[in-house]
């Protein structure tokens, strides 16, 4: 995740605790991989169209980092990172292809954009651990076959 201008900058999460980037990217590089279906052998199973919305503090939030945990483990996780107004389309093995049905946990990582020897790089995850954590999050959602069209992502200090 590279961001290229201060624009992703959320003014709403100026001056939240600074995180742990390395284990943050290493976390991301994995998922990345372990969700694209890199290698031979990887069955795909079918997957669903699903869009949403994240807020913040009841605001859209852009350039955040979505991502649906199976609760079944017969099922793979799903990505998505939002646009400028916090809008995002899931995507399993191919872009925008969605999700496979199932009931998942959401987790939500923001990298609030910093400023490094003139270039604006991804700094800590600025989100409260109770929701960027899969083992405390207390955010779900059901997919289901066919279109998805989900509840809006609401996150709060």
């Amino acid at each position: 995740m590279c961001y290229t201008s201060s624009d992703a900058f959320h003014p709403s999460l100026a001056g939240r605790p600074a995180g742990l980037l390395a284990v943050a990217a290493t976390a991301m590089a994995a998922l990345f991989i372990a969700t694209t279906g890199c290698g031979d052998g990887v069955t795909r199973i079918p997957t669903h169209k699903a869009q949403g919305q994240v807020l913040w503090e009841g605001k859209p939030l852009a350039n955040a980092f979505v991502v649906l945990h199976p609760e079944s483990p017969d099922l793979v996780p799903a990505q998505a990172s939002t646009d400028a107004a916090g809008n995002f389309t899931l995507t399993t093995f191919d872009t925008g292809d969605g999700a496979p049905a199932g009931e998942y946990k959401i987790t939500v990582a923001y990298y609030q954009p910093i400023n490094q020897g003139g270039s604006i790089v991804p700094g800590p995850n600025v989100i409260p651990p109770k929701y960027s954590d899969a083992s405390t999050t207390q955010l779900r959602v059901s997919i289901r076959e066919g279109e998805n069209q989900l509840p809006p992502v609401a996150l709060r200090r």
